[in-house]
C-alpha cells in the first residue's frame, strides 16, 4: 500500500500511522513532525532540527515558489 508511515514509540506505548493520499513523501513529513510535536516527543534539540520539514516551500520548475507543504489547518487546531 502506497503512502502508509508508521512510527512507535515504545517507552509511551504509543504508535502512529499516516496514510497520504497522493502516496508522496513531503507530507509525510510535515504530518509527522506536527505530530511528533504535538506529542512532545521531541526535545528542544530535535524539534528545531526537524523545523525545515515542517513547511517545505514548493517551487514549479523554473523555481518559483508555488506554495508550500504543511499540515493542515484541521491538525494543526
Amino acid at each position: 500500500m502506497e503512502g502508509v508511515y508508521a512510527g512507535a514509540w515504545p517507552e509511551k506505548g504509543l504508535g502512529i500511522a499516516l496514510k497520504i493520499e497522493d502516496g508522496a513523501g513531503r507530507a509525510a513529513e510535515a504530518v509527522m513532525t506536527h505530530v511528533l510535536q504535538r506529542l512532545s516527543a521531541l526535545d528542544d534539540t530535535a524539534s528545531a532540527a526537524l523545523t525545515e520539514w515542517s513547511t517545505r516551500p514548493q517551487r514549479n520548475w523554473v523555481g518559483t515558489h508555488t506554495g508550500d507543504v504543511r499540515a493542515a489547518e484541521a491538525l494543526l487546531a
